[in-house]
């Protein structure tokens, strides 16, 4: 798990609101980390205030148990980065 927050840190996913990860993207979306058990990654509209606060009114697209040694969960993390 540590490496896939080291991994999620070098894509600039390193600011803190409560127990989330987030990143601004360009286009003014966020993608979001919540670690627990699993990382899951979520691209929302906005910054949610916590994890109880991410819900289907704020994400556009989720990547739920993401690991950096999954290609295809990194190649939709990519891809999320770009939107």
């Amino acid at each position: 798990m540590n490496e896939t927050i080291s991994y999620l840190k070098a894509y600039g996913i390193d600011k803190r609101q409560a127990n989330l990860l987030y990143k601004r993207l360009q286009s003014g979306k966020y993608l979001v980390a919540y670690i627990k058990y699993d990382i899951d990654v979520f691209l929302c509209s906005w910054l949610p205030k916590n994890q109880e606060h991410i819900n289907s009114d704020c994400v556009i697209e989720e990547i739920l148990g993401f690991r950096c040694g999954d290609a295809l969960k990194v190649q939709q993390f990519k891809l999320m980065l770009n939107k």
